[in-house]
């Protein structure tokens, strides 16, 4: 559906890559998780630099799940999720932030997930959705999306169970002796982190996993954001 029909190479004992007939268009998927990469290597062809009719905020995120849509992997979580729009610009070898759309090479869209009883799914990085699009000006077909990564697993909403989860105190106590997960860590020199807020949300891993998991969400000053597991340790293996 995305256009690779050439047979792929085996990279490892789960993962292959797909070379499109366009030799700068690759594929490189997990066959297990389903997750992968597509990607237009436009660092050979700079001309597309020089095309900009970049997508606004809304063209860009209904690209995005048009895209998703034609290919059967825009799932209900995913249409209805909240959306982040970023700007990209091209400085030889690296794509960084760009002020404004103005000033921009590329338009970066990331997916997020619809919240489950008003608690939000975040991944590994909160700031950097699992499923994301890079979408450069040029309108041709092949070289609209210079990057796109996938990883969703769907949820069973239905197959749910309640278990207790430990005391925020508790949480907080894992966190200030290192036993919590760093997900964001800002603009904070370590020793100095300020926390503004705790709630509860699920996490994402991006991989595989049999549940969803609860976690304490611990936000403080100048963007910092981190998890600690928030069921009590007696119901857990």
């Amino acid at each position: 559906k995305m256009g690779f029909i050439s047979e792929p190479i085996k990279l490892s004992e789960t993962t292959y890559r797909f070379i499109g007939q366009n030799t700068l268009n690759s594929l490189e998927v997990d066959i297990i998780s389903q997750k992968f990469k597509l990607v237009y290597d436009f660092a050979n062809d700079q001309q597309i630099l020089t095309e900009k009719k970049l997508p606004n905020e809304e063209q860009a995120v209904s690209e995005a799940r048009n895209f998703l849509s034609q290919i059967g992997l825009l799932s209900d979580d995913l249409q209805d999720g909240e959306t982040k729009i970023s700007y990209l610009r091209f400085v030889a070898p690296d794509l960084v932030p760009a002020v404004s759309l103005s000033e921009a090479d590329f338009v970066k869209v990331d997916l997020f997930r619809q919240n489950i009883d008003d608690l939000k799914i975040l991944p590994p990085n909160p700031n950097e959705s699992l499923i994301s699009f890079i979408f450069s000006g040029s309108r041709e077909t092949g070289k609209r999306i210079v990057e796109l990564n996938y990883s969703h697993v769907s949820v069973s909403k239905e197959n749910s169970a309640t278990y207790p989860l430990k005391s925020s105190q508790t949480a907080w106590q894992e966190l200030i002796s290192g036993q919590g997960y760093i997900a964001f860590l800002g603009q904070n020199q370590e020793n100095k982190i300020t926390i503004r807020k705790i709630s509860l949300a699920y996490f994402d891993s991006g991989e595989i996993q049999d549940f969803l998991q609860p976690i304490f969400v611990f936000e403080g000053d100048n963007g910092f954001m981190a998890y600690v597991s928030a069921v009590d340790p007696k119901w857990t293996e």
